[in-house]
């Protein structure tokens, strides 16, 4: 747990010193090596931040958060600011909410500018340029960015394992299913848990809603290698008869499921209270063993 207010580490939900409440993970923020040509993340309660990993020289705030811009993406970023297509293909694009960073350099995009752009336009100069556009640097960009983050990357790695496991431990191993959408979170995902488990075979269920891109469908399939994927069309789920009780007992089995549901909020309401409350004597008598609660003045002493 971390207090944001004092910039110190702890194990209590409510800071001992200020008695804020903490987050779970230490904050990170990201700097951008003009060297190097990458982000570098780190946690702010590292005595070397804002120093490369990798050439040991001083790095520049960037932002809290990032994101790679894939090379698709970047294409239509060139169109959206009017620059010639391929223009950042050797430079090293980041993003982080509406904010873009080329090679470091801040570059943001206006509400007004998506109002006037000519869609038509850009889909037209996409479609062109897009035979043209490959992932070489951008490849050669993001092991540059593993490598200088390998030490953050890892810990992340570790703390996916361990809840994993955690969690794994609640099911036999036939019975845990993966949800896979064909997105990149879930091919994450997916990735993460078969090397957790060391199990390549765990079941993964993708749910074809009918709304997916053709690349996408074309994706998971391309994945499913070796695995019989049986589909259930509509008009088989159309004749299917499913018994229902009546009305009534519907009606009832609502009211129980509600109040049932009622009960344990009030439960976790009360849980998380007393909790709280926990913190919060904790958070005094601490305050109170460091003399922080009134002056200690023998003048100020109530006698009985």
């Amino acid at each position: 747990m971390w207090c944001k207010n004092c910039n110190i580490e702890t194990n209590e939900y409510l800071c001992p010193i200020c008695g804020t409440k903490t987050v779970e993970d230490i904050p990170t923020e990201v700097y951008w090596c003009d060297e190097c040509k990458v982000p570098v993340i780190q946690e702010t309660n590292r005595a070397d931040r804002g120093i490369c990993p990798m050439c040991g020289k001083h790095m520049k705030y960037m932002s809290a958060d990032l994101r790679p811009v894939f090379p698709e993406e970047r294409l239509l970023l060139e169109m959206l600011l009017g620059k010639e297509p391929h223009e950042y293909k050797s430079k090293s694009v980041w993003a982080s909410n509406n904010r873009y960073y080329i090679n470091g350099h801040a570059v943001s995009l206006p509400s007004k500018l998506f109002q006037e752009t000519n869609v038509d336009d850009i889909v037209a100069k996409m479609e062109k340029h897009k035979a043209d556009n490959t992932y070489d640097f951008f490849d050669q960009n993001i092991e540059k960015f593993v490598l200088a983050n390998q030490q953050r990357l890892h810990y992340l790695k570790d703390e996916a394992y361990a809840f994993i496991h955690e969690a794994a431990k609640k099911f036999d191993e036939e019975h845990i299913v993966l949800s896979f959408s064909g997105g990149k979170d879930s091919t994450v995902t997916a990735d993460i848990v078969i090397k957790a488990l060391s199990n390549p075979s765990l079941v993964h269920i993708f749910g074809d809603t009918t709304l997916e891109f053709p690349s996408t469908i074309e994706y998971m399939t391309s994945n499913s290698n070796g695995i019989n994927l049986p589909r259930v069309s509509e008009k088989t789920i159309g004749k299917l008869k499913i018994p229902l009780p009546p009305l009534e007992e519907q009606n009832e089995i609502v009211k129980i499921v509600e109040s049932v549901l009622k009960s344990e909020e009030e439960i976790q309401s009360l849980l998380e209270m007393e909790r709280e409350i926990e913190m919060v004597e904790k958070a005094i008598l601490d305050r109170a063993f460091r003399g922080e609660l009134g002056t200690n003045c023998a003048k100020e002493r109530v006698e009985f």
